[in-house]
């Protein structure tokens, strides 16, 4: 979503619509990755989620990555990964989850999907275009 710089207003559109688009329930367990500062407000904006955070470049990112790593242990008690990301630096995630025989669904905007996530994954749910910078 472009990091703290987007604002508050636009972190809790862009969760909203990656909730919608990901058809989260009651029961899922949602993960996700912010810069520090944003940290506060993804709390409070998604209380049942679960916030990691690391700043810096692509920070998120790789703190959501190294969440995941325990593969085994996560493919044994879920049958659905969502990746709310195009970025091709979850790639290796949803091939190794894909490999567990899991569904993994890739959530992103069009401009920012990673050709290769794209084919790797089970499912692709486009987001629809929203103007981030009216929204900041």
């Amino acid at each position: 979503m472009g990091g703290p710089r987007a604002g508050i207003e636009t972190l809790r559109l862009v969760l909203a619509e990656y909730r919608a688009a990901a058809s989260f329930t009651e029961g899922d367990h949602p993960v996700i990755g912010v810069n520090p500062k944003l940290r506060p407000a993804t709390d409070d904006a998604w209380p049942s989620a679960r916030v990691v955070s690391r700043g810096g470049s692509n920070g998120a990112d790789i703190k959501l990555i190294e969440w995941v790593r325990n593969h085994g242990w996560i493919a044994a008690r879920y049958h659905r990964i969502v990746v709310g990301s195009g970025d091709g630096d979850f790639l290796e995630v949803v091939k190794v989850f894909r490999r567990y025989g899991l569904s993994v669904e890739v959530v992103s905007r069009r401009q920012c999907l990673s050709r290769e996530l794209g084919r790797a994954a089970s499912l692709v749910r486009i987001l629809p275009e929203t103007d981030l910078a009216v929204a900041a």
